[in-house]
């Protein structure tokens, strides 16, 4: 059933989903099951920072789904509410695997942090995007060889993508890579920081041949700007300044200067904040600035066009706030 947050009480289980997102299909998935009368729904605003625990503690309890004070802890903000496990799909999806398999059988595929098996959304530039399950053994060429990425014919041969296209690891807030660089490298942790790179969300989004990455890069940027929860300095005025000083260095107008303050700006934010937000997005952009080539960003600074293509982050992003 769908409560108002306040009644949501007792032992049981909240799904918090973006509002209008995929609520109709799950009310009909807990219609089916004779022992969902404890799952109830609850429905948050569509932005990024929702999705962070401490936001969605906050909307159970009735509140703004915005991320509070890390340096307070739940029990002490409210001493008298039952305790609350806060965890993600993925999570949930594994403790549905170890109640399938058995906790034993799980271990055994599972290696320091890894877990075995997780869940990928491979999404852009390929022709079956959608949600795969992966192992941490499994080489992401190959995973994006079975999403059709290098061309429709592409199963899990190696995949036909050019050394130089790109790849943004990690979702919206994620870490451009080479396609060249990654596609060796077996989906787990440690491989993907060997690179500098993150799983994050779970998501990998081919880039098409010729992607102008600090075009998409403004895209994350905007996207990060609007779902930001503008509680403090970073949020409220880092993002909208590296936004602005990014988008007249590929316009032309900002030049020489625009990259001195993105860079200067950047090891400000970083790290400070309430929440993560602020330093993912910078993480993001100092990514875009080292894949990006010495004569395509000479050629934004000069002013001139750099004849790249833009478009698929915005496509994904939509009107996403």
């Amino acid at each position: 059933m769908r409560t108002p947050p306040r009644t949501c009480s007792g032992i049981g289980f909240v799904i918090a989903l973006h509002r209008g997102a995929a609520t109709v299909a799950l009310d009909a998935a807990l219609a089916e099951r004779d022992d969902a009368r404890r799952v109830e729904i609850l429905e948050v605003d569509a932005r990024y920072v929702s999705s962070q625990s401490s936001a969605s503690r906050s909307a159970l309890h009735g509140g703004p789904a915005l991320p509070t004070d890390p340096a307070v802890r739940a029990t002490d903000r409210r001493p008298r509410r039952p305790p609350m496990q806060v965890a993600n799909a993925e999570t949930a999806a594994l403790t549905g695997l170890v109640a399938r398999i058995g906790g034993q059988a799980l271990a055994a595929a599972s290696r320091g942090d890894e877990t075995g098996t997780s869940l990928v959304t491979v999404s852009g530039d390929v022709a079956r995007p959608g949600v795969l399950e992966v192992r941490d053994t499994d080489r992401i060429g190959d995973v994006l060889a079975a999403a059709g990425a290098g061309g429709p014919a592409r199963t899990t041969e190696a995949i036909g993508l050019e050394p130089d296209r790109l790849v943004l690891t990690g979702g919206a807030t994620g870490t451009w890579v080479r396609a060249a660089e990654v596609s060796p490298l077996p989906w787990g942790r440690a491989s993907l920081r060997s690179v500098g790179a993150e799983r994050g969300t779970g998501a990998l989004v081919v880039m098409p041949e010729g992607t102008c990455v600090l075009a998409e890069t403004l895209e994350i940027l905007r996207f990060a700007d609007r779902a930001s929860a503008r509680q403090c300095g970073p949020c409220a005025f880092g993002l909208p300044s590296l936004t602005a000083d990014l988008a007249s260095l590929l316009d032309g107008s900002g030049g020489a200067e625009a990259l001195a303050r993105l860079r200067r700006s950047s090891s400000r934010i970083s790290g400070r904040g309430g929440c993560a937000h602020p330093t993912a997005s910078v993480a993001t952009l100092a990514s875009a600035l080292a894949v990006c080539s010495a004569d395509h960003l000479d050629r934004h600074l000069a002013g001139l066009p750099c004849g790249g293509s833009h478009g698929t982050l915005a496509a994904l992003i939509g009107d996403a706030r």
